[in-house]
This record gives C-alpha cells, structure tokens and sequence, in this order.
C-alpha cells in the first residue's frame, strides 16, 4: 500500500447523500488531488485540472487496459467519487444530444461507432450503464480522439 494511496475514504455513499454545489466542488477536486497522488505514486504521473474536474496523466503510449487496473486499485484506496444530485430526464436528454454530437465528431476522425439506442432506450438504460460512443475507441486512437472531441461532461 502507497502511502498516497492510504487511508480512509474521502467521501462514500453512506457519508454523503447529495452535496451543495459548492461543497459538491470542494469535495470533487479533493477527490481528484487523492485520485492523481495515488497514480503518481504508483508510476501513472497524474496532474488534476480543476477547472475542468479532470484528471490529466500520462499515458506512456497509450496502454490503457494496464492504466484501467492502476486507476482501480486507486479507486479502492480513494472512494468513491462524491454524489451529485442525479440528472432529471431533461439532463440526461441533454447528455444524449452531447453524445451524439461526440459520436458525429469521432466518426469525422475516422472512428467507427455503433449506432445509439433511441433516447427512449438510453434513458430506460441510464441507471445501469446506457450507450456511450468513447468505450468504442482502439486504443491506438485514444488520445488522438480526445484530442480532437473531448467527452461530454455530466
């Protein structure tokens, strides 16, 4: 066990129901700074942008699925990420039109992408898990894809 990667939880789900939009922030960059010092001290140099609540790293030549298990096991040590109030049906529509625009943009680079469910079905779906063009990216693509069409936030 990493030293940045110790100690207990930031935030979990018993913890924290919903945050205020502000404490929600605080709690989020939080989370990111413990996030990034952990893949940092586990060989992923990792540095938060917390205008954007995103973590930038190192992908050393884009091998994911080895960056996947190293954010995990940081994942486990961190939480969870905090709670934020759940989108209503209006906010997740608006996140589907984003991601159709994202999938319209990775297809001009090239990309193929399934065709998405109606908006019916990715509501229906929201819960578990719906459609969501960018787990479609080789991973030979990846970066040049974020690049070019940065994901959507929620």
């Amino acid at each position: 066990m990493t030293p940045a990667c110790s100690g207990a939880p930031l935030t979990t789900p018993q913890d924290v129901e919903y945050l205020h939009a502000a404490e929600y922030a605080a709690a989020v960059d939080e989370h990111l700074l413990a996030t990034a010092a952990c893949l940092t001290a586990t060989g992923w140099p990792a540095e938060v942008d917390t205008e954007e609540d995103s973590l930038d790293v190192d992908m050393r030549g884009g091998v994911r699925e080895a960056f996947r298990q190293a954010l995990a096991a940081c994942e486990a040590e961190v939480g969870p990420p905090p709670e934020e109030e759940p989108l209503d049906e209006a906010g997740i529509r608006q996140f589907y039109e984003e991601l159709i625009d994202a999938k319209a943009c990775l297809e001009r680079q090239g990309l193929v992408i399934s065709d998405p469910p109606s908006v019916e079905t990715f509501i229906d779906q929201w819960a578990s898990g719906p459609w969501h063009p960018y787990t479609e990216i080789p991973d030979e693509s990846w970066e040049a894809a974020l690049a070019a069409c940065p994901q959507p936030g929620t």
